[in-house]
């Protein structure tokens, strides 16, 4: 469970490949940027109802995620916050969300390079 902390550029969190579990706890408002990325393991994630942001990348690589419920209280998702995420067959908004602003990325496999969406 990962309920509170800080630390500057990526966490220590990065890359944990055995990892294939998250619940992220009842007073964690935000994910930091790069927090979960590429624990290529990482299948289910539990977001807390208080959750009101989930930074840049902050899922990035995680190919074994097939799912994920966002809570209402979420008002922003980052850009690339999905980026690689290749197993991601559902993602749902709960009910109740008002506003939610959607990062964007650029597809790395866009023939153009200039492609554009949302994960």
């Amino acid at each position: 469970s990962y309920s509170t902390g800080s630390y500057s550029g990526y966490s220590p969190l990065y890359g944990q490949a055995k990892v294939t579990e998250v619940t992220v706890g009842d007073n964690v408002t935000e994910i930091g940027e790069n927090m979960f990325r590429d624990m290529t393991a990482l299948a289910t994630v539990t977001l807390s109802d208080s959750l009101a942001t989930i930074g840049e990348s902050a899922f990035y690589g995680c190919s074994a995620l097939t799912a994920i419920e966002i809570p209402a209280a979420v008002t922003e998702i980052g850009d690339y916050a999905f980026n690689g995420c290749t197993g991601l067959k559902s993602l749902v908004i709960s009910d109740g969300v008002k506003s939610l602003r959607l990062g964007c990325n650029e597809y790395s496999s866009s023939s153009s390079g200039t492609g554009k969406g949302l994960f």
